[in-house]
């Protein structure tokens, strides 16, 4: 007497096959996927360092600009409003220094996330 499982095993085995071309798709869609995001972040994070360069450089210039400012202010050749909004520039421009090397830091842990 034979038994027959009514195809069921050829049916389980084209679900499986199936299951697996679905789960590849999906595996190859992930690393398409995270190569964008990769080179995505790296593109920002090039941006951001170009952009931490330009402001430490006008940091410095303002640095010399208050100094000589000072010399200037001590002589009462300029007045204190002068100095005062030029004072309120350097702390803006520090402010935005400090965002910009908070957000280097986070563009350097997503792409550590993405690329573990």
């Amino acid at each position: 007497m034979t038994l027959t499982d009514g195809k069921q095993r050829n049916i389980t085995q084209q679900r499986t096959s199936v299951l697996m071309k679905s789960t590849q798709a999906y595996k190859n869609f992930f690393y398409n996927q995270n190569g964008v995001r990769k080179n995505r972040v790296l593109t920002e994070l090039k941006a951001v360092t170009e952009r931490l360069v330009i402001l430490e450089d006008q940091l410095k210039e303002y640095q010399k600009l208050l100094e000589f400012y000072k010399l200037e202010l001590s002589r009462g050749q300029i007045s204190v409003i002068n100095y005062v909004t030029t004072l309120k520039s350097v702390m803006t421009t520090q402010r935005d220094f400090v965002l910009l090397q908070s957000n280097k830091q986070s563009l350097i842990n997503l792409y550590n996330y993405w690329n573990w």
